[in-house]
């Protein structure tokens, strides 16, 4: 007796899975082929924006830089009463003729041209304060539409209440005297 194997025919099956294989790959090039059309048309969709957008910030440039311009024009033949009072309130304050209030053992000395005008204690309130210096103004002939340059001195001892206190007064007087303006100014004592 002769035992028979199984034998089995390769040709058939053989055919069919190269049949399948040059069907997968025939799907992976249309696949890749789709992918990479729908990627150039992206890419182009992107690069008409950014061209398009690149134009837009062009032109807001130039129409910034022009806005520019015309302002700088503006401001340079229209100088205001703003500028030219900051300019006369430095000018005072170089010159010395501003109005200084200095923060010395706890009281507020309020001098004009090297004369003591008014005091106020550090403990007074800020209306106090402001009221000290609205007198020391009228008594050094300061009226309301003039230029006010003020210096306030403080040392490092000073206490921050005091400061705060100030600046306070400050905005009052401002309220009262539009051309009033302040320089804060800390001394090593």
């Amino acid at each position: 007796m002769k035992q028979k194997g199984i034998v089995i025919e390769l040709t058939a099956l053989l055919d069919v899975i190269l049949i399948m294989l040059f069907w997968v790959m025939l799907n992976m090039d249309r696949e890749n082929e789709r992918i990479k059309t729908d990627a150039a048309e992206k890419a182009a969709g992107y690069e008409q924006s950014i061209s398009a957008m690149s134009e837009e910030l062009e032109t807001a440039k130039e129409l910034y830089e022009d806005v520019q311009a015309q302002f700088d024009k503006y401001i340079e033949d229209n100088p205001t009463d703003m500028d030219e009072a900051v300019a006369k309130a430095l000018e005072l304050l170089t010159t010395g003729e501003a109005v200084t209030i200095n923060l010395v053992n706890g009281e507020y000395l309020i001098y004009y041209d090297s004369d003591v005008l008014a005091r106020a204690e550090s403990l007074s309130t800020s209306s106090d304060i402001s009221g000290s210096i609205v007198a020391a103004l009228n008594k050094a002939g300061i009226g309301k539409d003039d230029v006010i340059s003020c210096a306030f001195v403080y040392g490092r001892n000073s206490r921050i209440s005091d400061i705060e206190r100030m600046y306070a007064a400050e905005e009052k007087i401002s309220s009262l005297y539009d051309n009033f303006y302040c320089s804060y100014i800390k001394v090593p004592y």
